[in-house]
């Protein structure tokens, strides 16, 4: 290879999306492929951005690959590869009995298992695929083989990490040229193409409040198959975890018994999630 293959993390957020935008008309260099690792349970709104711009990127020479590791919605509440429910923790000496919530402590989440299952490795294999590799047993490419463009804006850099696979060098192009993602918003505005809204899973524990909100409102179905999930899920042990402890909801309160509009107005119009893994 006389240069890296440039392969784009895709998550169908903004941020990526701008950033894969920009290759497609030649304000970056020339990506050599884009892949969306698909959850099969993100927004409607998400898989129709994720539809019109598989076809603008192909239309403009880069191919989109959309690998998947199973359903997010029928494996996330699994003991290994688990969402990041959050918890309460049950007072000393609870004999099992229904207690208020006034009772009990906020717990902290579980730890993230969806990511890497989902997203992380689905991605890593379909790149070694393309490179004629094996998916997941030696060979593996050869040392900085890959530049994996990720979708961090300038406003995030905190975001920025190093790449923890040999073959794999990250790239992070929207920080290289200092663009925010109101950059990246106004540009997909100023093309006249389609802005995307916030990708997540449609159980994310990060969703803020106003997304929640915003879901219930506007996307009834969608909430309410959350809602199922959330309750299908309540009493599962998990990493030790006691029954009648796990909740989709940050505020560690049923989803269908949450006050949303409260909950984002305490928060000053600022509850956004700040967990930047999923590449969006």
């Amino acid at each position: 290879m006389t240069q890296p293959y440039r392969v784009a993390s895709w998550g169908a957020g903004t941020q990526s999306t701008n950033m894969i935008v920009r290759s497609a008309l030649g304000e970056l260099e020339k990506l050599d492929a884009v892949i969306f690792s698909d959850t099969q349970f993100e927004r409607g709104a998400t898989y129709e951005i994720i539809k019109f711009y598989t076809v603008f990127f192909a239309q403009h020479g880069i191919p989109v690959y959309t690998p998947t590791a199973g359903s997010v919605e029928h494996e996330g509440a699994n003991k290994s590869i688990h969402i990041p429910f959050f918890t309460r923790k049950t007072p000393e000496g609870w004999d099992g009995e229904a207690i208020s919530p006034a009772d009990m402590t906020g717990g902290g989440p579980l730890v993230r298992e969806c990511t890497r299952h989902f997203k992380i490795r689905p991605i890593r294999r379909r790149t070694r695929e393309l490179l004629g590799c094996p998916p997941s047993t030696p060979p593996a490419p050869p040392a900085g083989a890959v530049e994996q463009w990720l979708g961090i804006s300038w406003d995030e850099s905190e975001r920025i990490s190093a790449s923890p696979i040999q073959y794999v060098n990250h790239r992070y192009p929207l920080i290289e040229g200092r663009i925010t993602r109101e950059d990246c918003i106004e540009h997909l505005r100023r093309l006249g193409l389609p802005v995307p809204i916030k990708s997540a899973c449609i159980i994310c524990p990060y969703r803020s409040a106003s997304e929640w909100l915003e879901m219930q409102r506007e996307a009834p179905d969608e909430f309410a198959r959350a809602v199922a999930f959330d309750e299908k899920h309540r009493h599962n042990k998990i990493g030790g975890v006691k029954a009648a402890a796990l909740y989709v909801y940050k505020h560690a309160v049923p989803l269908a018994e949450a006050d949303f509009a409260k909950d984002a107005l305490r928060q000053g119009g600022r509850d956004i999630c700040e967990s930047g893994y999923c590449w969006t």
